[in-house]
């Protein structure tokens, strides 16, 4: 049988884009899959935008949060599901995702964390890259030397519960923290090439720098902490920083290739938002 999904959205004043996020999930919505969006009081419209659909969306919680991390923890303390994945507001998924992602799940029964793919789109939804996660350990993700890809990560939320869910304090990089959390635990993983969100990179949003110097430091801050935390060295080579682009040559001429074939990279965006199965 499909393992059951709980999907999280968190959303804050991101009305432009949300529609198309609630949209994307709803699409794929049946008895397996379960939506949860999260809203800490946004004043752009977003939270009647939420109302208005009504119960097709099973869990809305319209509350304070103390940060990103918080409200998705939030919005998880209410999933009922096997497998848990979240979607932010300015993204959506792509089509079909969630069939491929239970049925990865299915075929994968012992493993704890699935990592696949997604799409980097810019503010107007023109595809910039495919991204897709590099060979991983702990010890590579520490060290810069392994890529996660946040829109291509699912988890079991028997490991997600075992941690403790997302670190409310850390505004940065509460995945990124997440990740590493359940790979001391666990070290059963997958990795995919399937794609399964799309990430929106915009001029207001944290990783389009939207949130300036403070934004940066913060994260240089959280990032030494969760080193400290794991007993790994502070400071990291440049052939540390560079090393996904050696370690592994598929993710290596994938990221060349897509900034230099503008037909390819339109090729596979078009196929992949139609439903089918891009061609490599």
């Amino acid at each position: 049988m499909r393992p059951k999904i709980s999907i999280v959205t968190i959303s804050f004043n991101q009305k432009e884009y949300l529609r198309k996020c609630i949209d994307s999930v709803l699409s794929e919505k049946d008895g397996q899959v379960e939506y949860i969006v999260v809203d800490a009081g946004s004043t752009d419209g977003s939270r009647d935008l939420i109302e208005s659909y009504g119960n097709r969306i099973d869990h809305v919680i319209f509350e304070p949060d103390e940060g990103p991390a918080d409200g998705l923890n939030k919005g998880f303390g209410r999933a009922t599901g096997d497998i848990g994945y979240f979607i932010n507001s300015d993204d959506f998924l792509l089509p079909g995702a969630v069939g491929r992602m239970q049925r990865l799940w299915q075929g994968s029964p012992h493993i704890d964390i699935l990592l696949g793919g997604a799409w980097m789109v810019d503010g107007a939804g023109e595809p910039l890259r495919e991204v897709l996660p590099t060979r991983l350990s702990l010890p590579k993700l520490l060290s810069g030397q392994s890529l996660m890809v946040q829109h291509g990560l699912s988890f079991r939320m028997a490991v997600f519960n075992k941690i403790g869910g997302f670190n409310s304090r850390n505004r940065t990089c509460w995945d990124y923290e997440l990740l590493c959390e359940m790979l001391k635990q666990s070290q059963h993983f997958k990795l995919t090439d399937e794609k399964f969100g799309v990430f929106r990179f915009h001029d207001t949003s944290l990783s389009g720098g939207g949130h300036g110097e403070i934004h940066e430091k913060r994260y240089l801050n959280d990032l030494t902490r969760i080193r400290r935390n794991h007993g790994f060295p502070l400071k990291s080579s440049g052939f540390r920083r560079v090393g996904k682009f050696i370690t592994d040559p598929r993710w290596t001429m994938n990221f060349i290739a897509d900034r230099l074939l503008v037909s390819r990279r339109k090729t596979r965006w078009n196929a992949d938002t139609n439903g089918r199965v891009s061609v490599r």
